[in-house]
């Protein structure tokens, strides 16, 4: 089998007076000072992985221990290439303090000396072939064997303890899933339970299902319980005893405030992550000075000949469905995060039998907006998912599709629309004076973070509509736990972040939905 090669850079911290002595050296051999430790690197018998900023060393025999990359940080940090076979990182590491110290040692450095020593003190062996001559090579020997102990203590608790992997929920579980969805699920999230990345979670009845994804040790439930009121409470306190027993972080996102009691019995906090906005069919109207931009909107459109359809189920017009896949693409090469996935970003964008497809074309044809709904299944409502614009579309052609919607929706007797999230809107504590609050914390966040991932964007255009703003919430196991879950959800939501990414956050490229 052939075997894929990738680069990783892994930083490494060297003290002044040896790094020093490397760049002398460096400059004699006429090299860098980045190639010099990376030959030093190369020369070291043993192989290994690098885990939570830890490099795990194995001697040719089998032997494991650990030894970390935290040396005292002066001056610039440099890089080391590392080349990594198969996911498995080749790391020639545990010689390199050896090196850095070769003349604190007795007798003179010499590379297979140093590999069968560096593989006796970390197992223990007692034996050494060279003798430290000064205090720092002194605690570096020490160090050696020392965090070889910590790693086979680590391991045998972790050999000893029963972690078990996700199952793969069968297709009989599936089904009855998708039958409690399509039962009970009300959210504007109940859609995404049916996603191909969910696992499920059933209470002894089999009458409640949580949906949920592994993701980093955390089993990230997309939003509540799907089941009958009275039982939903059985089904969390089931949740987090199988979570505990795998030994995962049990977290619930996207959760609304009258059923926060059912978590918080079982042990979880709550934390407000949002605002959901959502809009009642029976009375919504464009009534009203707010409404002036959407009235704007709708009278554009009859002008200049704009022409909305709502496809129920898939479109069938087939240029019409590569005029949407061509806009996605065309969008998506600016947006931060790429697409999204976990809770949103998982319906079909030409449609499927369980959604809805609104389209915006000006009078020649042309694709300007589109829009994609899934079911709020129990409510009997929709919300939305994709909202894409071509970059030339004129003003108000979103708003166009989604009023166009709403009034076809309330013709046809459909009750609710959800708009979705307002991502960390009005999070901030009551109490101002709390500055170092939770919810202080996610206000500085928005903040910071409202210009390349336009959050603040998102709430004015969702605004606009009016809608009834209700108070979302994530759930977990306390603050200890919520950096792994906050990194969890933000791996799920944006499977595609990367460096790239990132880059277009640094440019301010677009992270809005419309």
């Amino acid at each position: 089998m052939s075997k894929t090669t990738k680069t990783e850079y892994i930083p490494i911290r060297v003290e002044p007076e040896l790094k020093t002595k490397l760049i002398a050296e460096a400059d004699e051999l006429g090299i860098t000072l980045s190639e010099h430790i990376r030959q030093i690197l190369v020369t070291v018998p043993v192989i290994g992985s690098v885990k939570d900023g830890v490099i795990e060393i194995q001697g040719d025999h089998g032997q494991r221990g650990f030894i970390g990359l935290g040396h005292e940080i002066i001056g610039q940090q440099e890089r080391i290439v590392v080349v990594r076979e198969d996911g498995v990182a080749h790391l020639f590491a545990a010689g390199v303090g050896r090196h850095l110290l070769r003349g604190q040692f007795r007798p003179a450095f010499d590379v297979d000396g140093t590999g069968a020593d560096l593989i006796r003190l970390a197992t223990f062996q007692g034996e050494q072939f060279y003798t430290p001559l000064t205090h720092r090579a002194r605690w570096f020997v020490e160090s050696v064997t020392l965090l070889a102990g910590i790693g086979m203590v680590y391991l045998m608790v972790n050999l000893m303890r029963p972690v078990l992997r996700a199952p793969h929920s069968s297709l009989g579980e599936r089904r009855l899933a998708s039958l409690l969805v399509r039962d009970c699920g009300a959210s504007s999230v109940a859609y995404f339970a049916l996603g191909a990345d969910k696992q499920y979670a059933f209470n002894e009845a089999g009458n409640c299902v949580i949906p949920f994804v592994l993701q980093r040790g955390v089993a990230l439930a997309a939003g509540g319980v799907i089941g009958p009121e009275e039982d939903r409470a059985e089904a969390v306190r089931t949740f987090c005893a199988m979570c505990e027993e795998n030994h995962w972080a049990p977290a619930f996102v996207m959760l609304e405030e009258p059923e926060l009691g059912d978590y918080r019995a079982s042990g979880l906090d709550t934390v407000k992550i949002g605002e959901e906005a959502l809009l009642d069919l029976a009375t919504y109207d464009l009534k009203g000075k707010g409404k002036q931009d959407l009235r704007t909107a709708m009278n554009r459109a009859q002008r200049e000949g704009w022409k909305l359809q709502l496809f129920d189920g898939e479109v069938t017009d087939e240029a019409l469905a590569a005029q949407i896949r061509e806009l996605s693409e065309e969008w998506l090469r600016d947006k931060v995060g790429g697409e999204m996935g976990f809770v949103m970003g998982g319906s079909p964008i030409t449609g499927s039998k369980d959604t809805l497809v609104t389209t915006v074309t000006d009078s020649t044809g042309k694709l300007m907006a589109f829009v994609t709904w899934v079911p709020m299944f129990a409510a009997k409502g929709w919300a939305d998912d994709y909202i894409r614009r071509a970059e030339d579309a004129p003003h108000g052609a979103v708003e166009f599709a989604v009023v166009g919607t709403l009034e076809k929706l309330k013709e046809r007797g459909d009750k609710v629309v959800s708009l979705g999230l307002a991502p960390l809107a009005n999070v901030a504590s009551e109490n101002q004076e709390a500055v170092l609050s939770l919810e202080r914390g996610l206000e500085i966040i928005y903040e910071r973070f409202a210009g390349p991932f336009h959050y603040r964007t998102l709430k004015q255009f969702k605004d606009k509509f009016e809608p009834r703003w209700e108070n979302r919430y994530m759930a977990y196991p306390g603050i200890a736990a919520l950096p792994r879950v906050v990194l969890a959800l933000a791996v799920a939501q944006m499977p595609g972040f990367g460096l790239a990414e990132l880059g277009k956050a640094v440019r301010g490229g677009s992270g809005e939905a419309a």
